[in-house]
Parts: structure tokens; C-alpha cells; sequence
């Protein structure tokens, strides 16, 4: 946080007037007292310091009310200090994107990918906490910086999600300038959703069809699924999600049943 007189301390109610001179030199000064109250609020909640920008307040023109509305936002070193304050962060994955059949840990294309996932690791969880971002729903057409360098900025979104949804408590609300570059999208297109890889499991142990355990496939490829460990629910032993889903469509194609006595291989499934 910032020193001497900018320091924004827990106890106080309002900002001070030396803070409130900074911050207009940050560009808020025609911020309602409303707006400024909640930013402070948000300042002390999280521990971040305002005029380090790693919190800060952005004002957009509503059309709809013909007025400038303000949000609150912070950088991607802002959701990561808090995540460390916890004392529960563990680190990340290392970025990973989409390019439509399969993800990349390096994204050398020309074009921009068409999702980005991060993985955060909380203490008392066995699997990091995978979030993804797609490409339709955070890219700006009007930002330079989306044009330059599209991959970095997709992971940034995939970033924050995940950190978000390791630390809901303490970033609820709190968003990237990143992942605001779409704000004033009218209506953002619909996706299919990245199952988790327990999702996954599930589908493969209920599955009836090959048709189905092909999509099981597709889904845990497409999620990046495919070398998780999981459990074998047919024995007891670990495995891959790669390596449970032929053994399911095997089990589904010569099922095992008892007859009198004796297990016998039965009539398999149709596709």
C-alpha cells in the first residue's frame, strides 16, 4: 500500500483530502460521492493500493442513460497479491489455448486462439480450479493491445477467472481491465460449456453408447482432461481419463454378466 498520507487505512470512513487530490489526478474527479464510498470500500477490502493502480475506478458512457457509469477494476498483479494474502494460494498452471481440435502450452499461430484455460491451486484441494476464456466473449475488436498480442491477453481473462473461483470470497465482483474490454457488448454469443473432468467421469460411467463415450471423448479433450487421474470405478486402481474411456467403450461392446454362476461376456451395446 501507499505511504504517509495517501496510505488508506481500515478505520478511516472517507477519503482524505490528499488522497481525493490524487485521485483526481488518477482521472475520478467526476466520480458521484456514491461511486467514490464503494471504491474505498472495495480499496480496503482487498488490501489493494489505488494509487499503484492495482485497484482503480473506470468510467464508461451509458448511451442507454446518457450519463458516465463507474466501475471498479483491478490488474491481474492486484487479483494475484490478494490470492497470496491468503495464504491459500499455491501457484498456477502454466497457460494452455484452443485452437478448435486441441490445446497448446504455446501459442505460436497467427491467428488468435479460440479459448484460453488457467488452472489456480488453492491449499485443500487435490486439482487445480480451471477456469476458460473464449475468445468471442472477452476479445475487443477496438483495443490495440488485442490486435498485438491476443494470446496473452485471452490467458489473462482465463487468469483471472481462476483465481476468482479459487478465492470467490475475496475477489467476488472484482474484475481485470481484461476481461471488461467487451462491457458494452449488447448480447454476448451463447457456447458450449468446457465440462470439468469430474463431469467427464461421470458421463463416461453412464454412458450406454458409443456415440455417448465418443462425446466423453471429445469433452475431455477438448477440457484438456485427458491425462487427470481418476478412479477407476470399475477397479480398484487409478487411471487416466485418456485411458477410462476406451475401457468403458470395451466394457460397453463385451459386457461381463453372470450366468449360473459363472461370468460370462455378454450382449454388448449398439452404437
Amino acid at each position: 500500500m501507499s505511504d504517509g498520507a495517501l496510505a488508506v487505512r481500515q478505520d478511516q470512513s472517507n477519503w482524505t483530502p490528499d488522497q481525493l487530490a490524487a485521485l483526481r489526478q488518477l482521472g475520478v474527479e467526476k466520480a458521484t460521492s456514491g461511486d467514490l464510498s464503494l471504491f474505498l470500500s472495495y480499496a480496503q477490502r482487498t488490501g489493494l493500493d489505488p494509487f499503484s493502480r492495482q485497484i482503480y475506478m473506470i468510467g464508461r458512457w451509458d448511451n442507454r442513460n446518457k450519463a458516465t457509469k463507474w466501475t471498479i477494476q483491478a490488474s491481474i498483479d492486484g487479483l494475484r497479491i490478494v490470492a497470496q494474502r491468503s495464504g491459500e494460494y499455491e501457484g498456477q498452471t502454466e497457460a494452455q489455448w484452443y485452437d478448435g481440435e486441441r490445446w497448446h502450452e504455446v501459442w505460436t499461430a497467427p491467428g488468435a486462439p479460440i479459448a484460453a484455460k488457467v488452472g489456480g491451486y488453492r491449499k485443500g484441494f487435490r486439482e487445480p480450479l480451471y477456469a476458460t476464456a473464449l475468445w468471442t466473449e472477452y476479445a475487443s475488436d477496438t483495443s490495440p493491445m488485442w490486435k498485438k498480442m491476443p494470446a496473452l491477453m485471452l490467458a489473462k481473462c482465463a487468469e483471472a477467472l481462476a483465481l476468482r473461483r479459487a478465492f470467490p470470497n475475496d475477489l467476488s465482483g472484482l474484475y481485470t481491465a481484461e476481461e471488461m474490454a467487451q462491457a458494452d457488448k449488447q448480447q454476448p454469443v451463447q457456447h458450449e460449456p468446457f465440462l470439468t473432468a469430474e463431469e467427464v467421469l461421470l458421463s463416461v460411467q453412464v454412458a450406454e453408447t458409443e456415440d455417448e463415450l465418443r462425446d466423453c471423448w471429445r469433452q475431455a479433450n477438448r477440457g484438456g482432461h485427458l491425462g487427470v487421474e481418476v478412479q477407476n470405478p470399475w477397479a480398484d486402481e487409478m487411471t487416466t481419463l485418456g485411458a477410462l474411456i476406451p475401457l468403458a467403450r470395451e466394457r460397453l461392446l463385451h459386457p461381463l454378466v453372470e450366468v449360473e454362476g459363472e461370468i460370462v461376456e455378454g450382449e454388448g451395446a449398439s452404437a
